[in-house]
């Protein structure tokens, strides 16, 4: 298996790593479940209320089911229990990277294409979109207007064919 090269950053607690967190873009927090001051759950709480995208791993030696549950619900995308294997680290950086990858794409589109959509939501200046775009408007409700042929004074708009 190839090494892995990542930026760390390191924070004595939860707090330190707020600050960090305030200052900085993270691609993925590494969170202990027990930390001095301000707990991981809690600290997971904030993490989350700050930015709702931010992949989180678990990390704790007090593992228990519930806790993992607790974890996952309240928004860790990942839980993984001391002692861990390195294999496993990896996979789980590698998977909330991957995650990570995905949210800024999607961030990244729907800033492209704000305010580039047609009344349809639809985006395209394609000849075909083109097309797509007169059948939509076409099939669009339009004002009835009633035309009975015949010559004036005939009496037809008292037989009740009104124009709306």
């Amino acid at each position: 298996m190839a090494r892995e090269a990542y930026a760390l950053t390191f924070a004595a607690d939860a707090e330190a790593g707020l600050l960090a967190l305030g200052r900085q873009e993270f691609d993925l927090v590494v969170l202990d479940l027990m930390l001095p001051g301000m707990g991981g759950l809690e600290a997971l709480t904030e993490i989350r209320r700050r930015g709702p995208d931010q992949v989180i791993v678990m990390l704790t030696a007090f593992g228990s089911v519930e806790t993992a549950v607790q974890a996952m619900r309240m928004g860790a995308n990942d839980y993984l229990t001391k002692p861990f294997k390195n294999d496993d680290v990896l996979r789980s950086v590698g998977r909330g990277l991957s995650h990570r990858r995905l949210i800024l794409e999607n961030r990244s589109l729907r800033q492209a294409l704000q305010g580039r959509t047609g009344s349809w939501g639809l985006v395209g200046k394609s000849r075909t979109m083109q097309t797509l775009y007169s059948l939509i408007e076409a099939g669009r409700p339009q004002p009835l207007y009633r035309s009975h042929p015949g010559r004036d004074g005939t009496g037809k708009e008292a037989g009740g064919a009104r124009h709306p």
